[in-house]
């Protein structure tokens, strides 16, 4: 696994964003040996966004304080993310770009957002998928599972060109 920074020659002043999304890289790795993903997000913004290449890559936006506080790992082909912030810092924005590969196939994918949105414009597969925002809004196009489950406390759910065998769909208020 490298870490993006080794991976990339990354200039805070160039804005032609063909480095990475984000303010700051957490993780670039070659997305043939990945099978799944799982990403907790306290509070912010998750977009799945298409990579140029076969890799996926991690990147977020937010103050240097919080971004400590979000862990990037791969082990044994799984990439876990998790924001870990805790207190008044767990309610701040914070923004969360993956990068991965078009029609990228996963086993599972895990997307968990307590309060924010999550959008992605990427197609990619996985033969479960679950995705849960307490409070936010969740926001899907062309994605394909075998067991698709979502649920939305409070907000809204818009998924376009969906393709699921089984589906299970949770809605609050």
């Amino acid at each position: 696994v490298d870490k993006i920074e080794d991976t990339y020659d990354y200039d805070e002043d160039d804005d032609s964003g063909d480095d990475f999304a984000g303010d700051m890289g957490l993780l670039a790795i070659d997305a043939s040996s990945i099978t799944d993903l799982s990403i907790e997000l306290r509070h912010g913004y998750l977009s799945i966004e298409e990579s140029d290449d076969s890799r996926i890559i991690v990147s977020a936006s937010g103050s240097q304080m919080m971004m400590d506080e979000i862990q990037a790992e791969c082990d044994g082909g799984k990439i876990s993310i998790r924001d870990t912030r805790s207190g008044d810092r767990s309610r701040e924005d914070l923004e969360i770009y993956l990068e991965i590969p078009k029609n990228l196939q996963l086993n599972q994918a895990n997307f968990q957002i307590n309060a924010g949105v999550l959008e992605s414009d990427c197609s990619f597969q996985a033969k479960e998928l679950t995705v849960n925002a307490d409070a936010g809004q969740i926001d899907l196009s062309d994605v394909t599972a075998g067991v698709f489950s979502a649920s939305v406390g409070a907000g809204e759910m818009d998924i376009e060109n969906g393709n699921f065998e089984t589906t299970r769909l949770e809605c609050g208020v």
